[in-house]
């Protein structure tokens, strides 16, 4: 499958992410809502590779990285949400000009091929360097790896799509 016919399936499979967001309490009106995953990503000799999903981390942990994001992005339209720990998302108020690839055909790759694609592909890929900064040297990230935890060094934008789309 080539990767622009993944990009198509993927937005339409990727639904179950944010239908997946009902079961976790999470109300997002009528904004449109993006999976969010925590991740590990890895230097590699050209690239960052997408290692693994950050599915380990306590309420309190997911708060104060949620609460530092929603800081820094609060001009920008962007709201995230941690329905649980292991379950982020972000909200806006339209749908992004952007196609996504899901996490687990980005497993294990470098990432630049699979990152947002279309016409505000250059803005939600700034937001994930700049979340990658925020979250480099956390001190979170660095007491998670002094118990031998994986830290979460940047997030995974996947899918997509608003709730009342998905009761249609």
């Amino acid at each position: 499958m080539q990767l622009g016919s993944l990009r198509r399936e993927v937005d339409r499979v990727a639904m179950v992410d944010v239908e997946f967001a009902i079961g976790a309490n999470f109300d997002a009106g009528g904004d449109y809502v993006i999976a969010a995953d925590p991740v590990l990503l890895a230097a590699d000799r050209d690239d960052l590779v997408l290692v693994q999903r950050v599915d380990d981390l306590s309420a309190a942990e997911a708060t104060t990285f949620i609460t530092l994001l929603n800081r820094h992005f609060d001009t920008d339209g962007l709201e995230f949400v941690a329905a649980r720990p292991d379950a982020w998302f972000a909200r806006c108020a339209r749908p992004p000009a952007v196609t996504t690839t899901p996490f687990d055909a980005a497993r294990l790759h470098g990432i630049f091929p699979f990152l947002p694609q279309g016409e505000e592909a250059g803005l939600w890929q700034r937001w994930q360097n700049e979340i990658g900064m925020l979250l480099h040297q956390h001190p979170i990230n660095e007491a998670r790896e002094a118990a031998g935890c994986t830290p979460v060094t940047g997030i995974w934008f996947s899918g997509g799509g608003r709730f009342a789309d998905t009761n249609a």
